[in-house]
């Protein structure tokens, strides 16, 4: 099995709706009220060690009345992440799956460096993954009251 296997069938036994989609394990993201989306992970060895790079791409729609508020909070966002940043992206016109106000695109991105893909290392990656996006789900919801402000 390879490396990428072996980490997508870790996740998928720890419970994780984790799937195999070439050299990248996919994984949705649902566990916030505001965003939608997936989480890509990517394994790269590097020496004695495995990088597990995390970028997650959630859609959001903000509202052009609170636009202001929403970049300035997203630096107070990342400030409170324990693992990880977000960057926001704008959609066009075209890119836009909302009828209304402005799209973006939310990226999410952090890195681990785990020992070996035994068991016992990719459990403390997987709960780096879980602090990713429990953060990322705390922060985007007790910001700002963003239910009021944003819709997946």
């Amino acid at each position: 099995m390879t490396p990428i296997g072996r980490l997508a069938q870790f996740l998928r036994s720890a419970g994780v709706d984790a799937q195999l989609e070439g050299e990248t394990v996919m994984l949705n993201f649902d566990e916030s009220e505001v965003a939608r989306g997936e989480v890509y992970l990517e394994l790269e060895e590097s020496g004695s060690h495995w990088r597990v790079q995390g970028e997650a791409a959630m859609s959001l729609l903000v509202g052009e009345e609170a636009l202001g508020e929403v970049l300035m909070g997203l630096n107070l966002i990342n400030s409170s992440l324990p693992v990880g940043s977000l960057y926001l992206e704008a959609l066009s016109d075209e890119e836009n799956p909302f009828d209304e106000g402005v799209a973006f695109t939310l990226w999410g991105r952090f890195s681990a460096l785990v020992a070996s893909l035994e068991p016992e290392d990719l459990t403390l990656l997987q709960e780096t993954l879980e602090e990713f996006l429990g953060g990322v789900s705390e922060a985007l919801e007790g910001s700002m009251d963003m239910r009021q402000t944003l819709k997946a």
